[in-house]
This record gives structure tokens, sequence and C-alpha cells, in this order.
């Protein structure tokens, strides 16, 4: 079965996103857990974008 991101066609900034989270887990101290949503908004917007801009 499709994903949404599959039929939306969105597999590039899906994967941007999951670069930028991993890369935003690595280098963040764990004792201070910065927020993904900030770190990787530019990322988060553009699937987002991508996921509802076909809609009908």
């Amino acid at each position: 079965m499709e994903t949404l991101i599959e039929k939306k066609n969105c597999l590039q900034p899906y994967q941007e996103l999951i670069i930028c989270v991993k890369q935003a887990a690595q280098q963040s101290n764990p004792n201070k857990r910065p927020s993904y949503t900030s770190i990787c908004q530019q990322s988060f917007q553009k699937l987002g974008l991508c996921v509802v801009k076909e809609e009908k």
C-alpha cells in the first residue's frame, strides 16, 4: 500500500527531513534535547507543503 508521501511524490523532502533529524540527534547534547521542529523547520515545511499542495 502506498503511503501518502509516496502517493504525493514527496520522497525527496521526506528524506531531507530524515537526514536533518538524524544529524540533529547526533550533534545534540542528550541532557538538553533541542526541538527537532525548530532545527529542521524548513525540512518540515517543505514536506508539509509537498503533501498538502496537490489536495483537491
